[in-house]
């Protein structure tokens, strides 16, 4: 019985970090299409480079 409660659990946090995780990918994704992060990210990557 608790195993499966724990494993519950385990698959609902499992669920909500990939969504959570999904919708900053998105926000992303929507930055960079809209063009707002474009210096941002050139900036980023001299500072990788």
């Amino acid at each position: 019985m608790l195993i499966l409660v724990s494993s519950q659990l385990l698959t609902s946090k499992l669920v909500i970090g990939f969504f959570f995780w999904q919708n900053k990918i998105l926000q992303f994704v929507i930055k960079v299409l809209s063009g707002t992060a474009e210096n941002g990210l050139i900036d980023k990557w001299s500072g990788f480079n």
